[in-house]
């Protein structure tokens, strides 16, 4: 990593105002088998310095330890985020792609064997999607960007705490599929 440490990061200016701490990502073992790369920190996520922090139902992060609970790889993932910083708007282009360099650095140091994408801007950094998530959610894809490595797009779990009643069995079912992959 040449120098660059993920704790003392100040490559986005903007950024580097608007958070109150980098947002670490979580590795669960030391040969995570699942990847998830979710968009940027929320308010919680910053002031606790983890990502998808636990909070109640109506928050992202408690839905996406029922997610991981549900696949079964809560204790076999590794969870980041596109930027490690919480924004005070969606981040730019340039802060994406200066942070990418933490999700390369994860790709490198261990051999996962799913991607699961939440929402557009992981999608659109990982594969080079355009359009919105609902285009490409509930499938798997091929990435070139990551040497072959399968991905799956899902929405991000803050859809499930803003309107449980239409994204549950959507959730239901992409728990399915990559259970399905990851087991048989």
């Amino acid at each position: 990593m040449s120098g660059l440490s993920l704790k003392n990061c100040s490559q986005c200016k903007r950024l580097v105002k608007s958070r109150t701490q980098v947002v670490k990502p979580i590795i669960t073992s030391k040969n995570p088998a699942v990847l998830i790369v979710s968009d940027y920190p929320s308010v919680l996520d910053d002031a606790e310095g983890v990502p998808m922090f636990r909070g109640g139902p109506e928050t992202a992060g408690f839905w996406h330890h029922k997610f991981i609970g549900n696949l079964g790889v809560e204790k076999s993932h590794a969870t980041i985020y596109t930027v490690q910083c919480k924004p005070e708007t969606k981040p730019k282009l340039d802060e994406v792609k200066n942070c990418s360099i933490w999700i390369n650095y994860l790709l490198s140091q261990f051999k996962f064997r799913l991607v699961i994408l939440y929402g557009e801007l992981p999608s659109r950094l990982i594969l080079d999607f355009k359009k919105p998530t609902i285009n490409y959610a509930g499938k798997f894809f091929i990435s070139e960007k990551l040497d072959g490595l399968k991905c799956f797009v899902t929405y991000h779990p803050r859809m499930l705490a803003e309107n449980r009643d239409e994204y549950l069995d959507r959730f239901k079912r992409h728990t399915k599929l990559i259970k399905n992959y990851l087991y048989n």
